[in-house]
């Protein structure tokens, strides 16, 4: 029997994934270690001057890294990350974000992540996720 796919795995976490829902992220690619999320900047999430906020940026970073972590079927957890914001997000425009896998051993994985805006980089993330030996979707091995 085949194993999951990339594609199965992040259709599965999203399902569980209310943060993700209700923020309206949605999976554009996927690849082994690698994930395309989009994000609309909707009006509930602008901050005080009218631009995305930091913490939704944030959000959409985190959820980059973390699936494309869990790419490999096997279930993970951000432990730390650390985000740039480089430019602001504007209103109504469509946000993509990008996780790729840096390095990954038994216990860790390290992701860059980039957050774009109509060919912008808005904002860059580095984050190192915990693997939990325990897979997502069954294995069939």
């Amino acid at each position: 029997m085949a194993q999951p796919t990339a594609d199965a795995i992040l259709a599965h976490i999203l399902t569980g994934s209310r943060v993700a829902t209700d923020l309206g992220i949605r999976v554009l690619a996927t690849g082994p270690g690698f994930v395309r999320l989009g994000m609309t900047v909707a009006p509930h999430l602008l901050n005080g001057v009218g631009t995305c906020h930091g913490g939704y940026l944030f959000t959409l970073g985190d959820c980059a890294g973390a699936f494309a972590c869990l790419t490999h079927n096997r279930r993970a957890v951000t432990h730390s990350a650390q985000i740039a914001y480089l430019e602001p997000a504007l209103a109504g425009q469509e946000l993509v974000a990008e996780g790729s896998e840096l390095a990954r051993r038994k216990r860790t994985g390290v992701y860059a992540v980039r957050i774009m805006q109509d060919d912008r980089v808005v904002a860059t993330m580095t984050a190192i996720c915990a693997i939990i030996d325990e897979p997502v979707l069954p294995d069939n091995n």
